[in-house]
C-alpha cells in the first residue's frame, strides 16, 4: 500500500469534522504555495527599510526584544491588578 494510499484510508475513519477542516486546509495551503505572493509597493518599501536598519546595526537581539515585550507588558497589566 502506497503512502497515500495509507493516508486516504486514514481518513476515510476519522468522523470529527474540525479534524476534517483542519486537513483539507492543510491540502489547499499545498497546493497556494505554488502561487509566488506579490509583495505590494508599502510592503516593499517596510522590507527594504528594514534591511537598511539591518545593515545600519538599528536592531534588537531576540533576548532583547524579549526584555522589552516583558517589560511593556508588566506595565500594560498594572492598572488591571486592582481589578
Amino acid at each position: 500500500m502506497s503512502v497515500k494510499d495509507e493516508i486516504i484510508n486514514q481518513i476515510n475513519q476519522i468522523d470529527d469534522s474540525l479534524v476534517l477542516d483542519e486537513i483539507l486546509s492543510l491540502v489547499k495551503s499545498k497546493s497556494n504555495r505554488e502561487t509566488v505572493y506579490q509583495f505590494s509597493e508599502a510592503e516593499r518599501k517596510s522590507v527594504e527599510e528594514g534591511l537598511a536598519d539591518l545593515d545600519a546595526g538599528k536592531f534588537y537581539t531576540n533576548e532583547e526584544a524579549n526584555k522589552l515585550v516583558a517589560k511593556w507588558l508588566s506595565e500594560q497589566s498594572v492598572g488591571l491588578k486592582g481589578h
